[in-house]
């Protein structure tokens, strides 16, 4: 016998379930999309280190590119914030999948530590382009300064920045 109160409407079976399913993948997608936007790039296809410094110049030789090469330490912070609100983007992502990028920790040996020496790295992260047309070498920043403070600049403005460094 089904109990229930006076004027209540019967309700179908499984509509509760439904409606917890429905409003369990919203809460999922939510966390998904964030996770996404907070996630870690994927340096799989960047060159690492000394060894991967000379790959990606052998490379430009015989189909110049720019370079984009990023000096980290795994205990800097900024490094940590740069990833994640920059290169951890689709745009940027997409954006350094046509160019080269090569990821160099100076503190993981000798020759890192000689290449951010040459580099002139006094700070971190430390970012330089390599120009495919002049061959110049640009040093860019991730920030911009906005009333006296430094700002993490936008995926298009980051993007903007490397491709006139790249152009020079």
């Amino acid at each position: 016998m089904e109990h229930r109160r006076a004027g209540s409407p019967k309700r179908a079976p499984g509509r509760a379930l439904a409606l917890a399913i429905i409003a369990g993948s919203f809460v999922l997608s939510a966390a998904t999309a964030t996770r996404a936007a907070n996630s870690s790039p994927d340096f799989s296809a960047w060159f690492s280190g000394a060894g991967g410094m000379l790959a990606a110049a052998q490379e430009f030789d015989s189909k110049p590119r720019p370079i984009l090469v990023y000096f980290y330490t795994d205990w800097c912070g900024y490094c940590r914030q740069f990833e994640r609100e920059l290169l951890s983007t689709r745009d940027v992502g997409d954006y350094l999948d046509g160019i080269l990028a090569v990821r160099i920790n100076p503190e993981s040996g000798p020759e890192n530590a000689a290449l951010g020496r040459r580099y002139g790295v006094r700070g971190y992260p430390g970012l330089f382009v390599h120009s495919a047309e002049s061959r110049s070498i640009s040093q860019i920043d991730r920030v911009d300064v906005v009333d006296g403070r430094p700002v993490m600049k936008t995926p298009s403005a980051f993007i903007d920045t490397v491709k006139q460094a790249g152009a020079r």
